[in-house]
């Protein structure tokens, strides 16, 4: 009998998925699902990175001991090999470092090396990259990168081995090493949040995020964002900048000098529910100008609810992973930004909402990694447990 402690691997034929057109000589499979979860109450990824060198999906998780909202949060890593039937535990990590106790993890990523960093936060609020022992799933040294409070969302792996960290308002470079070359803001674009890099093989990245505005209208209180994506030189500074209807976005290159975006199309305020959002693509070149523009679907729900990953794969095979009506759904794409197929995975009850999702891989091999909240009971009082479930993907051409 498998103990709480282990993960269950789920059948991928008791999942619901079909093509919306004709399937194409190279395909996006469901091959396996996988779920984290142990005898602790609530699990919540925190960022993935698939290492192709090791074959290998690292998953940083944060967890409590009950379902007390109030009880002590504590931090794992996961990891699922190429050909595991389950994801493994590598244990609780990161009390503190030094003398200063652990209050937040920041994400993980993968440098240009192929070394895998976490990054975590001491109750002083420095930011700390430390590189991880593969093998022994402890680390292996330990860097100070931010000495302000610092809100990781993404990395750029660099040719030269080393990383761009991509914070809320701020880009941290670093070496192979994981030593700190630069840290800087992004001065010329006041109000931004930068969700995502991607770098250039002619140096320098191109970014996006999310430009706030703050306007009082009478039916929702505050209209928030546009979409901003912006091309800087690889010392941060701007060059080039445009500005879209929405809020949310995730590119990925295509071709030498292209991108494709998919984005949300909200303008309202984030928590109006009654609001409907129209997920998309945009089709940019290299100088940003705007290409192909296409509609994805519609979808009901606030726009922290829309927020989709983008990554290319084999064969001019583009990958999506999102939500729609609080169940994950992941299509192909075509290098245009037209959808191939989709791939819903069903929702175990009615009551199992997703929170949060990431999206990792690269070439043939896919994971989509979502966060979702099952209400343990009736009304809105009820306890909520978060899960996390590993959805398995793979490009093929049979």
């Amino acid at each position: 009998m498998r103990s709480k402690r282990s993960c269950i691997l789920i059948a991928s034929i008791a999942l619901n998925y079909a093509c919306t057109q004709q399937c194409k000589a190279e395909q996006l499979l469901l091959t396996h699902e996988y779920r984290i979860e142990s005898e602790r109450f609530d699990h919540e990824h925190l960022g993935a990175v698939w290492s192709l060198q090791e074959g290998t999906l690292w998953i940083l998780a944060s967890t409590r001991r009950s379902n007390d909202v109030t009880a002590h949060m504590t931090y794992s890593l996961w990891k699922l090999a190429r050909e595991a039937s389950a994801p493994v535990e590598c244990g609780e990590l990161w009390a503190k470092t030094g003398d200063r106790p652990i209050v937040g993890m920041l994400g993980i990523g993968e440098l240009g090396n192929g070394t895998i960093v976490v990054a975590l936060q001491d109750q002083l609020g420095v930011g700390h990259l430390e590189q991880l022992n593969t093998a022994t799933c402890r680390t292996a040294s330990i860097r100070e990168f931010a000495q302000e409070e610092f809100a990781m969302n993404g990395m750029a792996r660099m040719a030269d081995g080393g990383g761009l960290l991509v914070g809320q308002n701020r880009l941290v470079r670093v070496d192979g090493g994981g030593s700190v070359l630069w840290s800087r803001k992004l001065a010329d674009v006041p109000d931004l949040v930068l969700l995502e890099g991607v770098s250039l093989a002619s140096g320098g990245f191109v970014l996006a995020g999310t430009q706030m505005r703050r306007e009082r209208t009478p039916q929702v209180g505050e209209e928030l964002a546009n979409l901003w994506i912006g091309k800087v030189s690889e010392d941060a500074k701007l060059i080039k900048q445009e500005v879209f209807k929405g809020r949310m976005v995730s590119i990925t290159p295509v071709g030498q000098e292209g991108f494709l975006a998919v984005h949300d199309g909200a303008t309202g305020h984030p928590f109006d529910l009654k609001v409907s959002r129209e997920i998309g693509t945009k089709r940019l070149g290299g100088d940003l100008a705007v290409l192909q523009t296409r509609r994805l679907f519609t979808t009901a729900g606030g726009s922290f609810r829309s927020r989709f990953r983008v990554a290319g794969g084999a064969g001019g095979v583009f990958v999506v992973a999102g939500h729609r009506e609080q169940k994950p759904w992941i299509a192909s794409l075509n290098g245009t930004g037209e959808v191939v197929q989709v791939i819903e995975a069903t929702a175990r009850s009615r009551f199992e909402m997703v929170s949060a999702l990431d999206l990792v891989g690269a070439g043939r091999e896919f994971f989509a990694i979502y966060t979702v909240g099952i209400n343990k009971g009736e009304g809105v009082a009820a306890p909520v447990e978060r899960v996390v479930r590993i959805l398995k993907l793979r490009v093929t051409d049979d």
